[in-house]
């Protein structure tokens, strides 16, 4: 039932109270601090569970999805209400939010919907999308093809092959098909080596031609080319899985919620406010999908701007940091410089995280946390390069997210885009980062 014809009113703390659209990682997060503040908030959410996508669309043997839950029940023990089964997504429904009592709302609607048709229709029979797979939507079959790049494709395609093999056939087999060469590849490395690890069989460089299909109609398999059609493949199947780059379905709340050319909803970078008044938003719906430590820091800052905006003060950020004597095992001792930038370990691609971290199998020693807890990138730690830098510019092809530029005197660190891996930091013969 949609928003416009039913609201009901909450209890609240301070006068005014935040509808938060959204129960993913960047609405809960908003709700959580919104609740520290002293604000009560309404999550309305389409789903009957909270999470989002980190408790019905990521995998299980990728991520804890036992810790998502508690964390989940945690924030809704606060000035949290969640609404499940409530959809917002037209224009009259959000106005009907900011007409019924609430003085904000935040947008985490995520980005849930196909950019573009990759091959045949995702409607038609034997072709489905990737993430009514990930959400257990579908019959396991036996031949499955996925097409597309990216973390998304790559899941779909172990979860495939995982519900093929356990449910259907010990022989079960997985195409993954990406439409561009490996190396240029979106997806992340140990993911895809994961996925050559499970059994998936990959084709990069090719592009679909057209799903071939039986006389009854059913999928029997899709048909791929390269070199400019100059070679071509049939891949056989029983379903195949497009898993296209994704976009938020909010084209039905109205031309005055701009958008960029993506279809993404547009924010001030700074506020995260939107072009209608009231109106903020957050994670992958503004920003496409990123990591979940970025849609949680969004909905964070977007929680802050509304307290900044609903006590008409300025709102300034300061990070502190401050160090705490404390017994640490001698093996594995925590320094300030390593500790912030220490290089990213080779983990065994065979040993996942385990489904229930709270779980007494999953309890580790004293020397393992402590070991673990000293990878930690501290995230009010930045990279700084000091004037010992020569310009040499080792620096710059060593950092994964281009971050590093040439500047005047010395090499420059973009903030945003540094993830403090501590490449660069190993990369320059001076010592200067």
């Amino acid at each position: 039932m949609g928003l416009a014809r039913q609201i009901a009113g909450q209890p609240t703390v301070r006068e005014q109270r935040v509808a938060i659209v959204g129960g993913g990682a960047a609405g809960l997060a908003c709700a959580h601090d919104l609740s520290l503040l002293g604000y009560a908030s309404t999550v309305f959410d389409a789903a009957a569970e909270p999470g989002g996508l980190l408790t019905h669309g990521l995998p299980t043997f990728r991520f804890p999805v036992a810790a998502a839950r508690a964390e989940c029940e945690a924030i809704l023990t606060g000035a949290v209400t969640y609404r499940g089964g409530q959809r917002v997504d037209t224009r009259e429904d959000l106005r009907a939010l900011l007409d019924n009592g609430f003085a904000a709302v935040f947008l985490a609607v995520g980005a849930p919907a196909p950019r573009f048709r990759m091959v045949g229709d995702s409607h038609q029979e034997g072709v489905v999308d990737a993430m009514s797979l990930l959400k257990h939507e579908l019959t396991p079959v036996a031949r499955v093809v996925v097409l597309g790049d990216g973390d998304l494709a790559v899941d779909a395609a172990r979860v495939a092959l995982a519900q093929g093999r356990q449910l259907v056939d010990s022989t079960a087999h997985v195409d993954l098909v990406l439409p561009g060469p490996l190396e240029e590849s979106t997806a992340a490395s140990l993911l895809l080596a994961a996925a050559l690890q499970d059994g998936v069989t990959l084709h990069d460089g090719w592009t679909p031609v057209r799903v071939v299909r039986r006389a009854d109609g059913s999928a029997r398999g899709l048909e791929i080319t390269r070199d400019s059609g100059r070679s071509t493949r049939l891949l056989v199947a029983d379903r195949i899985v497009t898993a296209p780059p994704r976009m938020p379905d909010v084209s039905h709340m109205g031309d005055d919620l701009q958008r960029d050319g993506n279809g993404f909803i547009a924010v001030d970078p700074d506020t995260l406010q939107t072009s209608v008044p009231d109106v903020w938003a957050g994670g992958a719906c503004a920003f496409g999908h990123r990591s979940i430590a970025h849609a949680v820091a969004d909905g964070k800052r977007a929680a802050w701007q509304m307290h900044a905006a609903f006590s008409r003060r300025r709102l300034g950020v300061r990070l502190t940091m401050e160090w705490v004597e404390a017994e640490m095992p001698e093996a594995s001792p925590i320094k300030p410089r390593s500790t912030a930038f220490e290089s990213p370990r080779q983990l065994p691609l065979d040993a996942p995280p385990p489904a229930d971290p709270f779980s007494s199998q999953s309890l580790r020693s004293s020397e393992q946390i402590f070991d673990e807890a000293s990878r930690c990138y501290d995230c009010t730690v930045i990279a700084h390069v000091d004037s010992d830098c020569t310009r040499c510019r080792k620096c710059i092809p060593a950092c994964p997210e281009g971050a590093i530029s040439l500047g005047v005197d010395v090499a420059e660190v973009d903030g945003d885009a540094c993830t403090r891996c501590g490449l660069c930091v190993d990369s320059c013969p001076e010592g200067a980062i």
